[in-house]
């Protein structure tokens, strides 16, 4: 009777032993229907808990698995690698590329070099030729690891080409030769002359000096 009336309620076969030992010392051979149905009804209350904490747990373990699942990071298959080319036409057409992409660069430098060179040539115009001489060489030399680092090296010639233009004008060496006798001005508005242009002043004098004696 207790089993067919709580296993539909899904109480299992060891829970429903014991509530038979439970109701055991209240019971005999002797008992009647009624009084067997009286005893099981008395423990009604008790058993309704206890399908309530049965339906609990199973409702929580429900959860933790959905939980679980969701949490599962599928693994991935690892990918084969790639194996390297061995066709020898392949082979051939990847060193084309890759000797194409090296020339391709090195012209590409070449260019920046010859337009870096044309724009030093500009500022250079007027000076005298050793000046400009000594100053393509010193740029030849030079690396530039950027564009704003030639940019500043651009503007301090330029400064001071500047410079050698007016120290050669202010030692008439604009002409043939200065006149005998000349002396260069000295004066506050006097401005710095590089090595260069001084040595170049110093030839041109001692040449003037010559030709006249």
């Amino acid at each position: 009777m207790l089993k067919t009336l709580f296993a539909s309620k899904g109480f299992s076969q060891k829970a429903i032993e014991g509530l038979a030992e439970y109701l055991a010392p209240n019971l005999t051979e002797e008992s009647t229907a009624e009084e067997m149905t009286a005893a099981i009804t008395a423990i009604e209350p008790m058993t309704s808990l206890m399908q309530s904490e049965i339906n609990r747990q199973v409702t929580e373990a429900k959860k933790t698995k959905t939980v679980e699942d969701s949490t599962i990071t599928p693994v991935e298959e690892p990918k084969p690698a790639v194996p390297a080319t061995t066709d020898p036409v392949m082979l051939e057409l990847l060193n084309q590329v890759k000797t194409l992409a090296q020339g391709l660069a090195a012209v590409q430098t070449k260019e920046v070099a010859i337009t870096r060179k044309d724009l030093l040539l500009a500022k250079l115009e007027k000076t005298p030729e050793v000046y400009k001489a000594k100053a393509l060489k010193d740029f030849a030399r030079m690396k530039f690891e950027t564009q704003e680092e030639f940019d500043e090296f651009l503007a301090e010639s330029e400064t001071d080409a500047a410079s050698a233009i007016q120290g050669a004008s202010d030692a008439g060496l604009g002409g043939d030769a200065p006149p005998k006798g000349y002396v260069p001005a000295k004066g506050a508005d006097e401005k710095e002359v590089s090595p260069a242009m001084k040595e170049l002043i110093a030839e041109r004098a001692a040449t003037a000096a010559a030709k006249a004696n």
